[in-house]
């Protein structure tokens, strides 16, 4: 038996072969001749004609249902409906509203239609895919480049350790900052970890892991904004999270209760509109410190999970993770994204992870070639840099190396403009004598 297509297009074709001879037909004139014969077969070609297009007309109807059908949501329903332009534009479709879609009710419509500028927001709220929505950069540490090393040993406050991640901390507590394997095969984690314990916590005692975002990259968090990661830790009890401006005048605190020793576990935090009052940054500074807490004093408690006037970094009821030594804290898929509801992490290409870095941080080897003048001083050479950075930038050459210049050292100057620097070391008075310098150079544009 043949398929409702295989009719379709069988009559089809019938009707384009009698539609064609009806065509040969009308081409008649008054001034032409038509026999007995021709207007004998005339009628018979619009008979036919007409069959083919009804067959093609009761296929079509089998397959297609009226709009009423398909909101009715029948079941074996005809599973299309056929309108005209203007009818599919001004009609009602068999479409979820997003009330309807969210609710998730069985047999419930299934897509939902909505104009250019819902589907946008639509999608800005459910983060959708779409490229850049984290904007924590590095919180892969399977991705981040850890171009200053991948272990700190006895870390001073202040130091950076994972790019983009700093350990800040005034107690006497003593912690090793590290790469460790992950949860699955392939991921990583940065792991702090308590080798020197600090049992008593004073009132102004903090020891804190803090990413800066910066102020550009706020803007699209504004409205509120979704913070998740995931976790583990050898201690249970009360972990805080904070998320502060950089004066720092305006803090949201949320803690997350570690169910488990030992065991890796969802962070989910949605923090609400930010305020408009405070002193916020929104240009290239530091827009947004977020944070969490191993030790936290009195002088840093509030009330959680609401925006406070102040400096805050957890609660009375936060646990002191610095009270043994060996209490260690891991962290993985960090992501801060627009929108209050969380969506699936997003997986950056490791150069793309790096690009992002080297706005804030380049580790680099430089070389220069060339040949000495008479008389010259100075021997100087150009370098751009592999991605325009943040701001100003602080140099530091490591370690040089030289040939036939009167100096073994490097200086690095001309990096105020954030895309390329010079690189000079004395020079022999000799003429046409080659030299050679280099350095290994850090290049410093954090926040």
């Amino acid at each position: 038996m043949a398929t409702n297509a295989e009719r379709i297009e069988a009559a089809t074709v019938m009707a384009e072969e009698a539609s064609q001879v009806m065509d040969d037909f009308t081409r008649f004139d008054d001034t032409q001749d038509v026999t007995n014969q021709d207007a004998e077969v005339f009628p018979s070609l619009q008979k036919f004609l007409k069959n083919a297009q009804d067959d093609i007309d009761s296929i079509t109807g089998q397959i297609l249902a009226s709009q009423a059908e398909a909101e009715a949501g029948v079941e074996n329903s005809k599973v299309m409906t056929s309108l005209r332009v203007k009818q599919s534009l001004d009609f009602n479709r068999p479409y979820a509203s997003q009330a309807e879609a969210e609710a998730g009710t069985e047999n419930t419509k299934v897509l939902t239609s909505l104009r250019t500028a819902q589907a946008i927001a639509a999608q800005a709220s459910s983060g959708g895919g779409s490229a850049g929505k984290n904007k924590i950069i590095g919180g892969d540490f399977a991705t981040n480049p850890w171009q200053r090393g991948t272990s700190f040993a006895a870390m001073a406050n202040e130091t950076f350790m994972a790019d983009r991640w700093i350990y800040g901390n005034n107690t006497t507590a003593v912690h090793t900052g590290s790469k460790v394997t992950g949860e699955s095969t392939g991921r990583n984690a940065l792991r702090i970890e308590a080798t020197t314990a600090d049992a008593a916590v004073a009132a102004g005692d903090l020891t804190q892991i803090v990413h800066k975002i910066e102020g550009y990259n706020i803007v699209p968090l504004l409205a509120g904004a979704t913070f998740s990661c995931r976790v583990k830790s050898d201690v249970t009890g009360l972990l805080p999270f904070a998320f502060r401006n950089a004066s720092p005048d305006r803090t949201y605190v949320a803690e997350i209760d570690i169910l488990a020793a030992d065991t890796w576990q969802d962070v989910e935090i949605v923090i609400p509109a930010f305020p408009s009052a405070g002193t916020w940054d929104y240009t290239n500074g530091e827009g947004l410190h977020v944070s969490f807490s191993l030790a936290v004093g009195s002088t840093y408690h509030t009330t959680a999970d609401a925006w406070q006037t102040g400096n805050f970094m957890g609660t009375s009821s936060s646990v002191n993770r610095n009270a043994s030594i060996g209490n260690y804290v891991e962290i993985d898929q960090v992501q801060m994204e627009a929108g209050t509801e969380k969506t699936t992490f997003e997986n950056l290409l490791v150069n793309e992870v790096l690009r992002l870095c080297h706005r804030y941080f380049i580790k680099q080897s430089f070389q220069k070639y060339g040949w000495n003048k008479t008389g010259a001083t100075t021997a100087t050479g150009t370098e751009q840099l592999p991605e325009r950075m943040r701001g100003a930038v602080s140099a530091t050459a490591n370690s040089s190396n030289t040939t036939n210049t009167s100096s073994s050292t490097v200086l690095v100057s001309g990096v105020s403009s954030g895309h390329r620097i010079s690189l000079d070391a004395g020079n022999v008075v000799s003429d046409a004598t080659s030299f050679q310098f280099g350095a290994d150079i850090d290049l410093d544009a954090e926040l």
